[in-house]
């Protein structure tokens, strides 16, 4: 296996402490992937001025899909960023904030230098990009801790009508109460008329009661699935879990979930989800002052907490209008029987889940 040589060589030459840049920059234009991450870690302890070209080269050629090797790229560019992107422009003929291509667009993301808030503050604001640019550019701006990048995504977030308004706001609530709680925003929202947190309107969503009618595990495992079947009644996932590319971001990812599954453990997820509620995904309930009560995940805290409720309903609470809080003692999901399944139902889907292709998942 030639690359694994070039790997282990590498690799001892880093262990033994010898000059290894002359075969790394040979082998950032390694035709294998793998041995290109393998020297895009190793620029990380490298110092700038002799790693600048070789992380170069390697960005040169990324694909602008493959998130191991964007992620082993920005491991190398550590503490670089600032001296490497504007090189990165020049190199790869990227000036043009409008026409970058995808591949360099992440590459910014990645890196999400001061030095770019302009041009990825011009890319969020541009309506002929398409929502993905849109989104990715400003999705760079919120890892960016700087006054500047709350400034231009305050200005995208301005204007309500923008398709990009509510992803615009919900970063600026979110930043509000980590890496940008030093900028007011709160305030300047609320002085622009884009948001006063005393003056939303806010609404209970409360998760229904049990199922009156309970479905034991055996019951769906005495019965054959239909696959085919199954495909259909999946869909009713869709308020709590993506399928297929569509649905909501409420519930954890599935993707290829049930491939890896025993069928008693997909029928037990879907028949008592609150047997094992996925970490990061327990419920809480907020009470507010004037009683309105919400059941949902608490994504963000500070003076204006994000809570996101059963369907991805998303909701802005300020923290001065909170009575109460406490933790659910039951997932936030719905279970089978809540959604009208039978047990035929349930050894359907689990039957589709198991035999699905790989990008596909429920529950």
């Amino acid at each position: 296996d030639e690359p694994r040589q070039r790997l282990v060589a590498l690799r001892a030459l880093r262990a033994a402490g010898v000059d290894f840049l002359p075969l790394a920059e040979k082998m950032s234009k390694d035709s294998d992937a793998a041995v290109r991450r393998e020297v895009a870690v190793a620029m990380r302890d490298v110092p700038a001025d002799k790693a600048q070209q070789i992380l170069i080269t390697l960005a040169k050629r990324y694909d602008g899909k493959d998130r191991s090797y964007l992620e082993a790229w920005g491991i190398g560019a550590d503490g670089k960023e600032e001296t490497l992107w504007p090189a990165l422009v020049s190199a790869m003929g990227q000036k043009d904030a409008a026409t970058w291509t995808p591949a360099f667009a992440r590459l910014t993301w990645r890196l999400h230098p001061v030095a770019a808030i302009s041009a990825v503050a011009a890319r969020a604001a541009n309506g002929s990009l398409s929502k993905d640019e849109r989104k990715l550019a400003l999705d760079t701006l919120a890892f960016t801790p700087e006054a500047a990048s709350a400034d231009a995504m305050m200005a995208v977030a301005k204007t309500k009508a923008d398709a990009m308004h509510d992803d615009a706001l919900w970063w600026l609530i979110k930043r509000s109460t980590d890496d940008w709680a030093g900028f007011d925003i709160a305030a300047k929202l609320k002085a622009a008329g884009i948001f006063d947190p005393e003056a939303t309107k806010l609404i209970s969503i409360e998760l229904p009661p049990p199922a009156a009618q309970q479905i034991q595990t055996e019951d769906v495992l005495k019965l054959s699935g239909n696959a085919k079947n199954g495909a259909q009644l999946v869909t009713r996932c869709v308020m709590c879990h993506q399928i297929n590319g569509q649905g909501v971001e409420f519930g954890p990812s599935l993707e290829g979930w049930g491939l890896s599954q025993p069928s008693n453990v997909i029928a037990e997820a879907i028949l008592n989800p609150s047997k094992d509620i996925a970490h990061g995904y327990e419920g809480n309930e907020i009470v507010t002052k004037d009683g309105i009560k919400i059941h949902g995940m608490i994504l963000a805290e500070g003076d204006i907490m994000i809570v996101r409720s059963i369907g991805g309903q998303q909701q802005y609470v300020p923290k001065s209008r909170i009575a109460s809080r406490k933790k659910l003692d039951r997932s936030l999901m719905l279970s089978g029987p809540q959604l009208g399944m039978t047990a035929q139902d349930v050894a359907d889907i689990v039957a589709y889940l198991r035999s699905a292709p790989a990008k596909t998942a429920a529950r």
